[in-house]
């Protein structure tokens, strides 16, 4: 009796084991798929499960006129193949193997859209449709490779593992459903070639990129409540946008030494976090359309701002929460915002350093006390709408840097340079600046157009 269990088992085994069928495309009879002369060896492709499909050494068109009954092993497309693929609508599964799409011919759907799943690694040399979804649901994940600078398909990431870009990316859009990518590793940049809304999956920081290019005219919505995570924002021209559907939505950027990590020309309309992990330069202007820009700094590293930073009415908030961090400006770069925050409420603040550049802001303040909030005013020109309150902030400053009152609501108050140069607060055309009180080497010139002799 036993011996027969085994023989059965065997014999199970095996019936399972040879029912997975390796075929490759020949189209010898029409173009559909499910036309098992049309395969070599003769068959559907999906009849049992595990089966794999090669498409090669062949210019005969495939339409794939209804979903395989079973899924795929593996999906291959080489060079050698210069018909034409179509979906027409359809599916296909792929299972524990690769989808490898180097095809001569082109790949189409004439369907309302058409989806490839894949438990493996990805890879495409090829153009997919606008209409395609390619969704990589396997576990542990895999490779993935997209560097086709005209790819619309969009990508989704719902699996368990890591999926690791092994080249420069370009999608149609992106969505994380579960799992984690590695878009920071390998410099990979990753294209965004169609408008799209990136959304928020069950895992810190899934949307993690090392480079994000927003391609020409593109708009990228960030939906509610997500964050989209990378070391460098860019974009070809300045007819890109960066949008938030929430104004819990944002941009962040983790960055370790990196320099010019702000390359994008287009629109933002999202506020930004920056996580000062390293010695950072911005690269190109920012323009926040009056969104924040909330830095974040550690360990005594530097921030330098090298162009322009205008925020609208934006705020600029800093703080760190232990050790300092330097927030610069290059020389002759400007700051146009609301309020300056030197420590955004948290224990520590940060230096900022307003060089020589022509500054524009309602308020500066530091609210904690014994944080270490510095400012540096260095030779600058301030106009000031509201508030300077030196309270909790060491101020210094280089030759007579001058803050130019805007409005009859211009305060400077306990403002301490001890030994340091003065600090001339002027009137411009009939507007003034109060003495707040307490300040000193501050000097003030009330009613004089481009202020007085001290």
């Amino acid at each position: 009796m036993k011996i027969r269990i085994s023989i059965l088992t065997l014999l199970l085994f095996y019936s399972i084991t040879l029912g997975a069928t390796s075929y490759v495309w020949n189209g010898s009879t029409d173009t559909d798929f499910g036309t098992n002369t049309n395969w070599t060896p003769n068959g559907v492709p999906g009849a049992a499960a595990g089966d794999d499909i090669t498409f090669n050494a062949t210019s005969n068109n495939c339409v794939l006129d209804a979903n395989p009954a079973n899924a795929l092993d593996g999906v291959t497309f080489t060079s050698g193949y210069t018909g034409d693929f179509d979906f027409a609508g359809c599916t296909l599964d792929v299972d524990g193997g690769d989808v490898d799409i180097q095809s001569g011919g082109a790949i189409n759907d004439t369907g309302a859209g058409c989806e490839i799943q894949c438990e493996g690694n990805f890879t495409t040399t090829v153009k997919l449709p606008a209409t395609m979804t390619v969704t990589l649901n396997g576990n542990p994940g895999g490779n993935l490779s997209a560097n086709v600078s005209d790819n619309d398909a969009a990508l989704v990431i719902n699996q368990a593992g890591t999926t690791t870009p092994t080249t420069t990316q370009y999608w149609g859009k992106y969505t994380w459903t579960a799992g984690t990518c590695n878009w920071a590793t390998n410099s990979v940049i990753s294209h965004l070639t169609a408008d799209a809304t990136m959304s928020w999956g069950p895992s810190t920081w899934q949307s993690r990129f090392y480079d994000l290019c927003i391609d020409s005219g593109i708009t990228l919505t960030i939906s509610a409540s997500a964050a989209i995570d990378t070391d460098k924002i860019s974009s070809a021209d300045d007819t890109a946008i960066i949008a938030q559907d929430n104004s819990a939505s944002f941009l962040s950027f983790t960055t370790t030494a990196r320099d010019n990590f702000w390359a994008f020309l287009g629109r933002c309309d999202a506020y930004v976090w920056f996580y000062e992990s390293g010695a950072n330069s911005t690269g190109g202007a920012i323009n926040l359309n009056d969104n924040d820009f909330i830095i974040r700094g550690t360990g005594g590293n530097t921030l330098t701002f090298d162009d322009d930073v205008d925020l609208g009415a934006g705020d600029l908030k800093m703080g760190v929460g232990a050790n300092d961090a330097t927030v610069v400006f290059a020389s002759g770069k400007n700051l146009a915002c609301d309020d300056v925050d030197m420590d955004d409420g948290l224990n520590k603040a940060m230096t900022l350093d307003l060089a020589d550049g022509t500054h524009t802001v309602a308020t500066i303040s530091s609210t904690t006390a014994g944080a270490g909030a510095a400012l540096d005013f260095g030779t600058s020109a301030i106009t000031l709408s509201g508030t300077l309150n030196g309270t909790n902030i060491t101020c210094t400053a280089g030759t007579t840097p001058i803050i130019s009152g805007s409005g009859a609501s211009a305060t400077i108050s306990n403002v301490n340079l001890g030994s340091s140069n003065y600090l001339d607060a002027r009137a411009i055309y009939g507007d003034s600046i109060a003495d707040g009180g307490n300040n000193t080497n501050v000097r003030f010139a009330r009613g004089l157009i481009g202020g007085g002799v001290f």
